[in-house]
């Protein structure tokens, strides 16, 4: 039997917000007072509980995490959360998020703990995640045991095959908490497919109390859970009890899935009727398991003629089970008789493994919910291209294949086929590297440069070439070398002339690559009029008049020494200046060294002498002329008051020497 995560009947919806109905409201008005807790958020975890109790769960949700915002060690606030995300029928990932982080807090003013735990246990156990069920559930003792948590060990030990113990724990329920269904529909759901023999007799009187519990043998049943109900019929002694439920369901209009096949098993119910009730079942889903059983139990002629009519041109859906623990974990949604949707969720947390998209049977396109990968197939099963967040890759053809399903041809009868989907467990997973290796272009946003993008050319998953555009304009060109980036080409100002050049030296320890020279060649004649080193000296040089000469240069050694040399432009002499970390030491005109005197202004030296008169006002207008950044440089004449003045600007000092003047 297959039932979805809706959790219709839910203690979490029926009992505790009842419980917040009745109590929380009161709660709520109480002045409370914590010395060690912020009281804004205890004004958010009251105002949660209001909104919780009163159907308000997005509210409830945006006040408990508010609340968990300011105080994170109190687990009221996870809780709080869990509870209206559970109530608001959110997926079971974002449920077990918050109850995992209420279950590691101590601190606690209106929930229990414990509550919390068995909440945590629970939702584990619908994940599958059974191990772990019985790890955190072990740790609470006996007489703290809500029914939440010892439900979440009995599904915990049937899926781990202990059916012994699952059925200790369900015997404990049944007098711990007789009036919780949830155990019985368990027990039921789980052993079903198991003979009652009459030599198992503890199986047996487990089975009784079982049955006396949903009180099948009283004059009047109850229908309010016909799940419930119709689960049980298959541990009834004789076919004649039976049957007597099974019409007596039938005319109150109760039914299931699972239901109306016993139902036509017994031959309560025509195969004309149980076909429409089955029409009706499939928006929500039928079981793969009661849907292949189905034609078996029709006769020939008329019934068998619908049935054909039904499954060819089938839109609905069908559930596989295929761990047998009642929750769904492939959804299968038809359009006139072919798989159109094909969902899987191993784990049943909400978050699908998978989703395939399907014409005419036949998948086209895959999404990934856990790494938003999204896949398209060229023709099933090869994939053509992989989309990651921003990222594109495009793959070498009949180079990937992946298989997650098998759509094989189920013949119900003779002249029908009814394509099932089967699941391979084994296909691999789409990591980034197998992306890599399987693909010839890759496209991607370039983290630098919001809007722009990169298209690189692989081969063997290696790296060979790749473009930068920005508006579909190329604005720079790169060159792999081994894999390892080697030069690249830019189109700095966007005019459509590549005149900046970078070069790269690969560095196998890091396995990146290092830059080495920047250079900017305008005119692409071979000379550079700008140029970078990186290595143990940082090296700038500058060729102002394109004449294939250094006409400036700047170096830093490892030891922090500084070392500008410009050509005067009046004099032409090299003009040498040495500073060690920002301190002048010297400067020197052909060898000659020059006075150093600071002036006025922070960070500006004259060179030889002081102007007479307005030093401090000419220093003040050449910073805010050369207003660079810390790095900047600038070797330039500049005439300010009637002088002309050589301002040579290196790292933050700035340097001026007076042309045509005397001291």
């Amino acid at each position: 039997m297959v039932f979805t995560l809706d959790f219709k009947g839910d203690y979490v919806v029926k009992s505790v917000v009842n419980f917040f109905i009745l109590g929380l409201l009161f709660f709520c008005t109480l002045n409370i007072h914590a010395d060690d807790t912020d009281s804004r958020a205890l004004e958010f975890l009251n105002r949660a509980i209001v909104s919780l109790g009163r159907g308000e769960y997005q509210d409830a949700v945006a006040y408990s995490r508010n609340c968990s915002l300011l105080s994170p060690e109190l687990g009221d606030g996870w809780y709080g959360e869990a509870l209206a995300l559970i109530a608001g029928k959110q997926p079971v990932y974002e449920i077990l998020a918050a109850l995992e982080k209420a279950g590691s807090c101590n601190r606690w003013i209106f929930y229990n703990k414990n509550n919390c735990l068995g909440q945590y246990c629970r939702y584990l156990a619908v994940t599958t995640d059974y191990e772990t069920v019985l790890e955190v559930s072990g740790k609470v003792s006996p007489e703290n045991t809500t029914a939440e948590l010892l439900l979440a060990r009995m599904m915990a030990f049937y899926g781990l095959n202990r059916v012994q113990d699952a059925r200790e724990v369900f015997k404990t329920s049944l007098d711990r908490f007789p009036f919780d269904t949830r155990f019985l529909q368990v027990f039921f759901d789980r052993e079903k497919d198991t003979v009652v023999n009459s030599s198992d007799v503890g199986f047996v009187n487990l089975v009784g109390e079982a049955l006396a519990k949903v009180d099948l043998h009283s004059g009047t049943l109850d229908f309010s859970d016909a799940k419930l109900i119709l689960s049980s019929v298959y541990f009834l002694p004789s076919e004649e009890e039976r049957i007597r439920v099974l019409r007596a369901c039938s005319a109150n209009g109760v039914s299931t899935p699972e239901g109306t096949l016993e139902m036509l098993r017994y031959g309560v119910i025509s195969g004309e009727t149980a076909l429409e009730a089955f029409k009706k079942f499939s928006g929500d889903g039928i079981s793969l398991e009661v849907f292949l059983e189905i034609p078996s139990l029709l006769k020939p002629g008329r019934e068998i003629s619908l049935f054909n009519e039904m499954i060819s041109g089938y839109s609905g859906v069908i559930l596989r089970d295929d761990n047998g623990d009642g929750y769904w974990d492939t959804r299968i949604t038809y359009s006139k008789g072919n798989p159109y949707k094909i969902e899987r969720d191993k784990n049943q947390d909400g978050l699908r493994d998978w989703i395939l998209d399907c014409d005419g049977g036949t998948p086209v396109s895959i999404q990934m919910e856990n790494n938003g990968l999204t896949g398209y197939y060229k023709k099933y099963p090869v994939l053509e291209k992989l989309e990651v967040g921003e990222n594109t890759f495009l793959l070498k053809p009949n180079s990937l294949k992946w298989t997650p399903v098998s759509i094989k041809p189920y013949a119900f009868v003779s002249n029908i086929l009814f394509y099932v989907p089967e699941i391979n467990e084994f296909a691999p997973d789409l990591t980034e590297n197998v992306l890599y290796s399987h693909s010839s272009v890759v496209q991607r946003p370039v983290s630098d440069n919001p809007g722009a993008r990169e298209q690189m050319e692989l081969v063997n998953g290696i790296p060979v070439a790749s473009v930068f555009s920005e508006n579909n304009k190329p604005y720079a060109y790169c060159s792999f070398r081994n894999g390892f980036l080697s030069s690249m080409k830019i189109d700095m100002d966007r005019d459509g002339s590549f005149e900046a050049y970078e070069l790269y030296e690969a560095d196998y320890s890091t396995g990146s690559s290092q830059l080495k020279t920047f250079y900017i060649d305008k005119d692409r004649d071979g000379n550079y009029e700008y140029r970078e080193d990186y290595g143990e000296t940082y090296r700038i040089r500058w060729d102002f008049d394109d004449d294939g000469v250094t006409d400036s240069e700047y170096n830093v050694y490892k030891d922090g020494r500084e070392q500008t040399i410009i050509r005067h432009p009046v004099t032409g002499e090299n003009c040498e200046i040495i500073a060690q970390n920002g301190v002048p030491l010297s400067v020197a005109f052909n060898g000659t060294v020059e006075k150093i005197i600071p002036g006025e202004v922070s960070n500006f030296f004259w060179l030889g002498f002081v102007p007479a008169d307005n030093e401090k006002d000419i220093a003040l207008k050449i910073q805010e002329k050369y207003n660079l950044s810390h790095t900047g440089f600038v070797s330039d004449l500049v005439k300010v008051d009637d002088r002309e003045i050589l301002v040579v600007k290196t790292g933050e000092n700035y340097y001026a020497q007076i042309i045509g003047e005397q001291k």
